[in-house]
């Protein structure tokens, strides 16, 4: 009894450690901050700004590329102000339309100046050298901000192409279920992205898993 009692521990330790494995080589890896494309927090631009207010059930998408490695993101925020309390929508899109992300309606306060406005925690793997189009939409007026001319930021393997071009972005129409429109305008400048890089699975955690395995099959034999 005592022994079979061992064997079972034996392979209960043998699957935790597995376990823990798995989830190292699942967390993302260089978590934080990816890229600031606006003057609060990245002095490094210019001075040229803009702010425009824009009515509700419109908004206007950040155009970001991703360079030759994939990233893993988990949060994105907009800098701007919502005029009146309402309800926030983030969503990201693929330039054909394609909607990857949406929060769902959020219920926020009114914002008394400029201020950066946050979606939920999600989980989403952006693929190397592909565009992406990230917005928040209000079902209230919303003041963008936009930066002039129009600047590229690059971290993080993250470039974000700024205000002052022209037609290679959508509108973002109707709060409650997000739709990118062919009507084309400036692009947002004015977003912050967290998350890390894509994560892959390391040799040494691999060799590591391989020998739990084992572990557990020879333990089976055992007994």
């Amino acid at each position: 009894m005592l022994k079979e009692l061992l064997g079972a521990a034996h392979k209960l330790a043998a699957i935790a450690a597995i376990a823990a494995i798995a989830a190292s080589l699942s967390s993302p890896a260089n978590a934080g901050l990816l890229l600031i494309d606006n003057l609060a927090g990245n002095p490094s631009e210019p001075s040229e700004a803009v702010d425009e207010t824009r009515s509700a059930n419109s908004g206007i998408l950040a155009r970001i590329d991703v360079g030759a490695a994939p990233v893993s993101i988990d949060q994105f925020g907009v800098f701007g102000q919502l005029q009146n309390a309402g309800d926030l929508n983030f969503a990201i899109f693929l330039p054909d339309g394609t909607r990857l992300y949406q929060s769902g309606l959020q219920a926020t306060s009114a914002g008394v100046e400029l201020q950066w406005y946050d979606s939920p925690l999600f989980s989403l793997a952006l693929t190397a050298n592909t565009t992406y189009y990230f917005g928040v939409i209000s079902d209230e007026e919303f003041t963008y901000h936009w930066l002039l001319p129009g600047t590229t930021v690059t971290q993080n393997g993250l470039t974000s192409l700024g205000g002052g071009l022209f037609g290679n972005n959508g509108n973002f129409i109707d709060a409650s279920d997000p739709i990118l429109s062919d009507t084309c305008c400036v692009v947002q400048q004015g977003t912050r992205i967290y998350g890390g890089d894509a994560k892959v699975p390391e040799p040494a955690m691999l060799a590591l898993l391989g020998l739990g395995l084992v572990g557990i099959r020879v333990s089976r034999r055992k007994h």
